[in-house]
């Protein structure tokens, strides 16, 4: 009876276990390779990127993911920290951007990501 008690006990630590690594954070990076890839198809489309533009923004977005998921991540960190540290990760983004894009494509981002930031106020 004590053997059949363990066996199970092991086999409940075990799937406690697998289900806890399931949710780690290095499963969720593989995704951002993933994210900043469409992110960057979306606005290679929208701002006529060429294909070196595309990969260098990628670079970029995939850069910021990994940031921000750190910074979030850090539970030594008060909120506000967090965001503070999050804002200056995105405005080192929106420099390299402009550094990577034409005067025209980046005014052309710049807008359509006011016009996100509007559409998604006036949704809640």
């Amino acid at each position: 009876m004590k053997h059949v008690i363990l066996i199970i006990g092991l086999i409940f630590s075990f799937v406690t276990l697998e289900a806890q690594v399931k949710d780690t954070p290095a499963d969720l990076r593989s995704t951002y390779p993933q994210t900043a890839h469409k992110q960057a198809v979306t606005m290679q489309k929208a701002l006529s990127l060429s294909d070196a533009q595309t990969v260098k923004v990628e670079s970029v977005l995939l850069s910021r993911l990994e940031s921000n998921a750190a910074i979030n991540l850090d539970a030594t960190k008060a909120a506000d920290v967090k965001q503070k540290e999050i804002q200056a990760v995105n405005d080192s983004k929106e420099k390299e951007l402009a550094g990577i894009l034409t005067a025209e494509q980046f005014a052309l981002y710049l807008h359509k990501k006011q016009e996100a930031k509007a559409s998604h106020q006036s949704a809640h």
